[in-house]
């Protein structure tokens, strides 16, 4: 059990009261998330012009975007996030959303270094890096100048890459330092919710590796170097079991926890991503009756991002004529 997070009933009445009021204005936030209606509306749209105008009627900024999908995805995206950090700055799950992020900017910097291009279009948001610095500040070795958290990676990240001159092995490096850090940010935190839905979001990673590499008869060192590893997944035993194939891999997964995950696999990889999705949006479902946690910005934070991905899939399908029936068989379950 992890222990309580304040330490003085004072501090907790004074914690409870401040995230009284950050839930307050998530139901707010939460009233403006779309519907099923809207979402079904934009599924049997003719084209894109009718999916913007559907946005547009439930207040999204199509104009201000001219029309533009990404421009307008990532807008929401940032304001989303700006809200939770207006509400909630010290939090250490809210901080812990860009995590990923942050190591994926890293990761861009790092290889825009070697290629020597401009790594401006390979950054995403929203982020707790400093984009605008972050190539120089690693071009001059100010590692310093990084969120802690990434201090160490992006220094041991720079030799990775300079001396194998691997993409694959530095790409493993990195991502398996973006977990582990997440894990980090999860062991500090006083939420159960937050730390289950990391938990299971490591261990999914990690079975997504495994599988690729498995299916590319990847070795058990790969593995070893690549996987988390998990509260109810063994990196070592996954490492071993991915390195004898695919089929081996199934059946150990058939067996342990995520027999759901081996299923979704066995029928394609797009369905073991719309899985993982859902599965996370169960997680959050608890934060519904929450008041006075942190619990409810986090799973505003996870229904915003899973909304926008449903937006950009029916987007994407809708530019590529995509059937109604294969819409709604990639679309996510929505916190609505």
């Amino acid at each position: 059990m992890r222990p309580p997070a304040c330490s003085s009933g004072k501090e907790r009445s004074d914690l409870e009261k401040d995230y009284t009021f950050a839930v307050a204005r998530i139901r707010e936030l939460e009233n403006e998330l779309l519907p099923k209606a809207a979402i079904e509306q934009m599924v049997t749209a003719k084209n894109e012009k009718e999916v913007l105008a559907a946005l547009s009627s439930r207040g999204w900024a199509i104009a201000d975007n001219h029309g533009n999908t990404d421009k307008l995805l990532t807008e929401e995206s940032v304001n989303a996030w700006e809200s939770l950090i207006s509400l909630a700055p010290d939090s250490v799950e809210i901080r812990g959303l860009t995590v990923l992020n942050d190591f994926h900017n890293l990761k861009a910097a790092l290889k825009a270094l070697i290629m020597q291009n401009d790594p401006e279009k390979f950054y995403t948001v929203p982020t707790a890096v400093d984009t605008s610095q972050l190539y120089e500040n690693i071009r001059e070795k100010r590692y310093h100048e990084l969120p802690e958290y990434l201090r160490a990676p992006a220094e041991e990240g720079y030799k990775v890459i300079t001396e194998t001159k691997d993409g694959q092995i530095f790409d493993s490096f990195i991502d398996r330092e973006a977990m582990r850090t997440l894990k980090s940010f999860a062991e500090k935190s006083d939420s159960e919710m937050f730390g289950e839905y990391v938990d299971f979001l490591v261990a999914m990673t990690d079975i997504k590796i495994a599988y690729r590499g498995a299916r590319a008869q990847k070795s058990v060192e790969f593995f070893l170097d690549s996987l988390c590893g998990s509260k109810f997944l063994d990196a070592k035993t996954l490492a071993q079991e991915a390195s004898k194939g695919e089929q081996s891999l199934l059946s150990f997964l058939d067996s342990s926890a995520y027999k759901e995950a081996a299923q979704a696999l066995k029928i394609s990889v797009t369905r073991f991503e719309r899985f993982v999705d859902d599965s996370l949006t169960d997680i959050t479902e608890a934060a519904r009756t929450e008041s006075f946690s942190v619990d409810p910005l986090v799973a505003y934070y996870h229904a915003k991002q899973t909304e926008i991905k449903v937006v950009r899939i029916i987007m994407t399908c809708k530019q590529n004529s995509v059937d109604q029936k294969i819409i709604r068989e990639r679309l996510r379950k929505t916190y609505v």
